[in-house]
């Protein structure tokens, strides 16, 4: 029976990466329709309901050169978070990385892009902020790892669907609000 499960196992993670593959170009080529529209990811971000109230007011001025967002999964690893970003008067990065790695159960491996804050700009960050947290370098039980509600927030909800955090802010605007946000 074990050598099933194992031959089970085998053949889920092959089809898990074969559609992890197709997606990526789908992704790619959103990501490159999404750069001609101004703001856009910081549009999205503010309008989800946990990541809205998890930004500081400086989190949202530096996320006006937010250019794109992108998540790429390896289902046997992990996945990583990229925010990728224009040259700008807060950091020399141009791109901040989160990446969640699941090499020994039960422990992840998160790990965070250290950022290189332009004279005394660190300073300006409040205690909660979407760059401490982006920043942060740990290791943790898997359960914490997998309850990140920042990263299951990107992951799982704005990610997949970034255009349904535009279009519920307008339908609330019309008088004609729907809540799609079910578990995100």
């Amino acid at each position: 029976m074990f050598h099933i499960n194992v031959e089970e196992d085998d053949k889920v993670l092959e089809v898990l990466q074969e559609y992890t593959e197709i997606r990526r170009e789908f992704y790619n080529r959103r990501n490159e329709v999404l750069l001609t529209i101004a703001d856009f990811w910081l549009t999205v971000l503010i309008n989800h309901p946990i990541l809205g109230e998890f930004l500081s007011a400086e989190d949202r001025k530096i996320l006006r050169y937010l250019v794109s967002l992108d998540v790429e999964e390896d289902p046997k690893l992990g996945f990583s978070i990229t925010f990728n970003f224009s040259p700008n008067p807060y950091f020399e990065n141009k791109k901040l990385t989160k990446t969640f790695s699941f090499p020994n159960l039960p422990t992840a491996i998160v790990t965070g892009t250290t950022i290189n804050w332009k004279e005394g700009l660190d300073k300006k960050l409040e205690v909660i902020s979407l760059f401490k947290w982006l920043s942060r370098t740990e290791q943790i039980p898997i359960s914490a790892a997998t309850n990140d509600k920042v990263a299951y927030a990107i992951r799982e909800c704005l990610w997949p669907n970034p255009l349904k955090y535009i279009i519920e802010n307008s339908l609330e605007g019309e008088g004609g609000a729907q809540n799609v946000h079910e578990e995100c």
